[in-house]
């Protein structure tokens, strides 16, 4: 005869089956987020991935357009969950008309902590894509409470960064009052720490992202990747902006003591930037637009982008594309290409250069063509220089620039020199080519 369990064992058994369950479940599918969906939030949407994780097959959040809502802590948009190459993570706007979904930050005045001020914080998360969710800072952040990140990915460990991570078509609206400011950052610590991360594999590097057709407005710095200097655990092959999904970017300014970039890599290998849209606003510091360094014998492709710098005076020096990397080339490559240079009006300058391009990394084959520089006035006096396209690197191997325009340019200079084109050191002679140029309608004031 079979012996029957006791009613309590029964009801305790069942309760640990219930626990068990819910503690291995996972999140897989398509889930809904808005009113009288799977989650009301983003935010509930991103607790529950966090304490669940993806399944097979991955997860999709599908939210609906013209969904608005508003992080209620500082730790609403971190994500530590990770998805894999099979069980992939994406938030994206879902089908049908109205705006993207916007995500307003944490009101945190009256704060004074830097850690986390980021809107939405990937820690290691890997194979996470978001499609058309904007992220705005909130206005009752004025002062040290201001938002650093509209989107960061950060690192929980020496092995573990973000990877495979695509960010596209977002709106990024922050405050360019804020020196710290990026609408999307790649940094080399954790969420809790800016402490650098001293890295013991490439899993730890933050690596294969993708950055495209996302407008940035209103930040110190567009997008910046700041990745561990040594030579084995570069960043790699990040892309900001591809042929024809370049990212926006407006109103990228300071106006007190930083040099601000449109987009900045360091430490970065096979990186590129391409068709890129970068207006500058108004200020008062040298800066560089798009500014690249801080990593040896590495590729980069700078293409097609479009620079409108900013009317100013005062700044000590402006640089619109400044490549310091790969440096110590020996079989590597750098391509500054088809990029437009334009708009720039320096009204009364007593010191400081203007360069167009600039290369100061001794790579073993440089390519500087089919580029436009046109349309700016330099003005003011003193023994200020202007440099359209300057190499200031011995280049290993070969040296190429060709086809590049340079015209329309009103300058003024007193005691300065103006360069179209200037070759200050070379590696070898032989292997210098400059040719097919076009230099026109400048008038030196």
């Amino acid at each position: 005869m079979k012996q029957k369990l006791p009613k309590i064992l029964v009801s305790l058994l069942l309760t640990l089956s219930l626990i068990s369950s819910k503690s291995f479940a996972v999140l897989t599918g398509t889930l809904t987020v808005g009113g009288g969906k799977t989650y009301t939030t983003i935010q509930l949407a991103i607790a529950d991935l966090n304490a669940q994780g993806v399944g097979a097959g991955g997860v999709i959040f599908d939210v609906d357009p013209n969904h608005t809502e508003t992080f209620t802590s500082s730790t609403a948009g971190l994500i530590t969950a990770t998805g894999t190459a099979t069980n992939t993570i994406v938030f994206r706007k879902a089908a049908g008309a109205g705006a993207n979904p916007l995500i307003t930050a944490f009101d945190n005045a009256g704060g004074t902590s830097r850690v986390l001020d980021g809107i939405i914080t990937l820690r290691g998360t890997d194979y996470i894509t978001f499609d058309g969710i904007d992220v705005r800072e909130n206005a009752a952040n004025t002062t040290t409470e201001r938002m650093e990140w509209g989107y960061a990915l950060l690192k929980t460990s020496a092995t573990d960064g973000c990877q495979h991570v695509l960010i596209q078509n977002c709106g990024i609206t922050l405050s360019n009052n804020n020196r710290y400011s990026a609408g999307i950052y790649c940094g080399n610590h954790t969420p809790i720490d800016t402490t650098t991360i001293i890295l013991s594999a490439v899993s730890g590097a933050n690596s294969f992202n993708r950055f495209y057709t996302n407008t940035i407005d209103n930040s110190c710095k567009g997008i910046y990747l700041y990745g561990f200097t040594n030579v084995l655990y570069y960043d790699l092959n990040n892309e900001v902006g591809a042929f024809g999904v370049g990212n926006i970017m407006t109103r990228i300014k300071h106006d007190t003591t930083s040099s601000i970039n449109g987009v900045c890599g360091i430490a970065q290998k096979g990186l590129k930037i391409i068709s890129n849209t970068i207006t500058m606003s108004t200020t008062v510091l040298n800066y560089k637009v798009i500014y690249t360094h801080g990593a040896l014998d590495v590729n980069v492709d700078i293409s097609y982008n479009t620079i409108n710098l900013a009317p100013t005076d005062g700044i000590m020096q402006v640089n619109a594309i400044a490549n310091y990397m790969g440096g110590s080339g020996t079989s590597n490559t750098v391509n500054i290409d088809h990029n437009v240079i334009n708009n720039f009006t320096w009204t009364s300058r007593s010191v400081g250069n203007f360069y167009g391009i600039q290369n100061s990394a001794t790579v073993y084959d440089l390519n500087i063509f089919n580029n436009e520089i046109s349309g700016n006035t330099m003005e003011g006096t003193g023994g200020h220089a202007n440099y359209f396209i300057l190499n200031a690197a011995a280049v290993v191997h070969h040296l190429n620039i060709y086809n590049n325009d340079i015209f329309n340019n009103n300058l003024r200079s007193t005691s300065g020199a103006t360069y179209g084109i200037c070759v200050g050191l070379i590696g070898n002679p032989a292997n210098v080519f400059i040719y097919s140029n076009n230099i026109h309608d400048n008038n030196n004031k």
